[in-house]
């Protein structure tokens, strides 16, 4: 008798490949407004030496994927309906004169109202439990609300929004972001402490591990074991200036 085809298994595997495509390569002077706000010791050793998350932790960023490709249809739906068009995916660079790198991110999606002449930039997140996290305060995340303000660094005077779906009921709660210039250099400021110890090859401290509102970071890095045992970084590639605003 053949053995029974394990179509799970093949099937899990598939979607292990999937959210590997979705992983794309960092470049020393390039920083991302989804990443800058996690641990800034995690970060580097990503620089450093791309690894993938461990497999349940890329099937849950797989359901997000899957969410939220979703959600962009059924805005466009939306948006018929309040006579607005709407772009998907808008890619942002944003630069600051005083530094020599640049912040980029890609807009989840952006409204413009054709009535009202008004823009609304919208970040939508995946997580459980909405109504419960919001009723108890821990959403909206601040990391989150950091990503959408450097967004609307890029739209003067747009309104933001952060959606955020329940995963496992479709629940949706929405909290409107204003944009902070005092965010934004924050933001600015902590892409600079990562592009300097990148660029001298130096490691950072280990910023969740030593925060207990941050230390659930450590729990899915796959960088943990290297951090526990303070490993240098392997590589110094230290790319010059072109490369890295050219990428």
């Amino acid at each position: 008798m053949n053995e029974t085809l394990d179509l799970a298994r093949l099937l899990e595997k598939v979607i292990i490949e999937e959210q590997k495509k979705e992983q794309h390569p960092l470049i020393i002077g390039v920083y991302h407004p989804s990443l800058l706000p996690q641990c800034l010791r995690k970060q580097a050793y990503e620089y450093n030496e791309q690894r993938p998350y461990e497999e349940y932790v890329q099937r849950v960023l797989f359901n997000g994927k899957i969410l939220h490709d979703a959600f962009a249809v059924l805005l466009k739906n939306v948006a018929q309906t309040i006579n607005a068009t709407i772009e998907s995916e808008v890619p942002l660079r944003i630069v600051h004169p005083e530094y020599r790198f640049v912040i980029s991110g890609r807009a989840d999606d952006v409204f413009l109202l054709k009535e009202e002449e008004r823009e609304i930039i919208i970040e939508i997140k995946t997580t459980i439990n909405v109504l419960e996290q919001a009723e108890k305060g821990y959403i909206p995340k601040e990391w989150h609300i950091d990503q959408l303000n450097a967004y609307l660094s890029a739209y003067p005077g747009a309104e933001g929004l952060l959606i955020y779906i329940d995963r496992n009921n479709l629940t949706c709660k929405q909290y409107p972001v204003t944009f902070s210039e005092k965010r934004l250099l924050a933001m600015f400021e902590r892409a600079k402490m990562l592009h300097e110890w990148l660029t001298k090859g130096t490691l950072p401290p280990p910023e969740a591990k030593n925060d207990p509102k941050n230390a659930w970071q450590c729990k899915t890095c796959p960088y943990a074991k290297e951090c526990t045992l303070n490993l240098t970084l392997k590589n110094n590639p230290n790319p010059t200036l072109k490369n890295s605003l050219e990428a």
